[in-house]
């Protein structure tokens, strides 16, 4: 909820709401929240490590602009994801 309300800074959504999609920010919000969920320093925006996360985040299969709802919604997958993600089970 302090994410969707947009207070700062926000637990999954640091750097980033849900209006954003510059590639770059987004990026610097994963790589946020790799090193808190995971205890991975990611410094590189082409760390193959990011794809997946990048891909769920940008990919829109006709091409047409991702909506905020929608943006929130695959916010909230990441959160689930690295909530779930063995090394985070591990860490």
């Amino acid at each position: 909820e302090k994410d969707l309300e947009g207070r700062e800074p926000g637990v999954i959504l640091h750097h980033v709401g849900v209006a954003h999609r510059d590639p770059a920010d987004l990026a610097a919000n994963l790589k946020h929240l790799q090193l808190r969920f995971l205890g991975v320093r990611v410094v590189d925006d082409a760390d193959p490590r990011l794809t997946p996360w990048m891909d769920l985040l940008t990919h829109a299969p006709d091409g047409a602009p991702i909506e905020d709802a929608t943006m929130a919604t695959r916010w909230e997958a990441v959160c689930i994801g690295l909530a779930t993600h063995p090394d985070f089970l591990t860490y």
